[in-house]
């Protein structure tokens, strides 16, 4: 008897065999993460839905497939993973166009001026499970604590503002962004804030009506 592995729609177009291997398509209704059988073959499931159906009797195809599994396995594994370098504690340093940014939000001047006097840390610390990371925006006038964060998963927090916020931490191509919804009302709007590096610094930019304002912070430890 004939085993089949089905393979999700990406992977097929990726490892597209030739018209003489034993490609074939097959209508049977199979659910996630779970094998059937249907007349004389077995159907191992990935964990997507799709009709292609791999013979076990072509070794390197399924070599093939199995490898690519594996690697996708471990690349989106890496992916949930905040990068080592923003772990630590970061003062701010110096701004770059900020009071344009505040301006451009609505803010008047006396508050302005207090959030840009005001003293600011950024602080990433591992926890006990790799995917998992604690942040803590430190200020002369508020403190904020945010445990146990997951990639892109979305989680209720307090902002600076003492409101509740919808809050998503996402990674993209090394950058780290921070998404802030408010969920009651106040003077607090949907923004993001992207982290990155420059040079020694770490960078957080975030912008308003198209006006751009950047903070610079210094590693407490360098």
């Amino acid at each position: 008897m004939d085993s089949y592995l089905y393979l999700s729609p990406k992977l097929h177009s990726f490892f597209a065999p030739d018209p003489s291997s034993s490609v074939h398509r097959d209508n049977l209704q199979c659910n996630r993460h779970v094998g059937c059988v249907s007349r004389h073959k077995i159907c191992v499931f990935t964990t997507v839905h799709t009709s292609v159906v791999l013979s076990s009797t072509q070794p390197t195809m399924c070599a093939k497939i199995a490898l690519a599994l594996l690697l996708v396995g471990i690349a989106a594994t890496s992916a949930a993973n905040l990068p080592d370098k923003f772990y630590g504690t970061f003062d701010l340093d110096h701004s770059e166009n900020f009071d344009e940014y505040l301006t451009a939000k609505g803010y008047g001047w006396f508050t302005r001026k207090l959030v840009t006097f005001a003293t600011f840390k950024k602080v990433f610390t591992k926890t006990d499970k790799k995917n998992l990371f604690d942040y803590s925006n430190l200020t002369s006038k508020k403190d904020v604590h945010y445990k146990n964060i997951e990639l892109g998963k979305a989680f209720e927090g307090e902002g600076l503002d003492s409101t509740k916020h919808e809050i998503t931490f996402t990674l993209k191509d090394g950058h780290l962004f921070e998404h802030h919804k408010p969920l009651e009302g106040g003077d607090a709007k949907e923004e993001t804030y992207e982290y990155l590096f420059d040079g020694d610094f770490l960078l957080v930019r975030m912008s308003y009506n198209g006006i751009e304002g950047r903070r610079y912070y210094k590693d407490s430890h360098k």
